[in-house]
């Protein structure tokens, strides 16, 4: 017999609104998982979940890879975590340095990749749809600082859920931007 236990670390700013809707949590906890298979291996269950694909990519310069869903109420930001060798060497850049563009310390390998993907998505974004982000381990550490980014750039952001989410930032960082509803980190031990 097997024992789990599952911890909830719930995170919900004081301006934050969001609601905790378990479904919602279990639906971006799959579209997390899906970012570690091929695209062929999404098609099916983002159709069931009634997403279209719009792109997904692996981005030379980290090798870290990601995918952007649309349904009529939303837009998703799907990061994959750790996977490969150049992964790893994101994970291990951890000191924080100024970033220029959120006037912010940050995890340099997180935040050189939550940029790069910034820049490669950005004008795939619709304007008129609230968008969610989401990842699990190095992508949900990318998908909160993409959260700041979509904020500073008056984007539609609406919540980020991350699941074994490591640390991005200090505490005057995450004060910064402590109004976003980055609302979910979920570790199972």
């Amino acid at each position: 017999m097997r024992l789990y236990v599952f911890i909830f670390f719930i995170f919900y700013s004081v301006a934050s609104h969001a609601t905790l809707n378990f479904f919602n949590v279990q639906q971006k906890a799959q579209l997390s998982g899906l970012a570690y298979g091929s695209v062929d291996d999404m098609t099916v269950p983002l159709a069931n979940m009634g997403y279209a694909l719009i792109t997904q990519r692996q981005l030379s310069e980290t090798q870290v890879s990601y995918f952007l869903v649309k349904k009529s109420s939303e837009q998703v930001l799907v990061v994959r975590g750790t996977a490969n060798l150049e992964n790893v060497l994101v994970d291990l850049d951890i000191q924080l340095r100024l970033d220029e563009k959120l006037n912010i310390q940050l995890h340099q390998g997180f935040a050189l990749a939550a940029q790069s993907i910034y820049e490669d998505v950005k004008s795939m974004l619709d304007p008129a749809l609230p968008i969610v982000t989401t990842g699990h381990s190095l992508g949900g550490a990318v998908a909160v600082i993409l959260a700041m980014h979509l904020d500073k750039n008056n984007f539609q952001f609406k919540q980020s859920i991350t699941f074994g989410q490591p640390k991005v930032t200090n505490v005057a960082g995450a004060g910064d931007f402590s109004h976003l509803p980055i609302t979910l980190s979920l570790i199972h031990i």
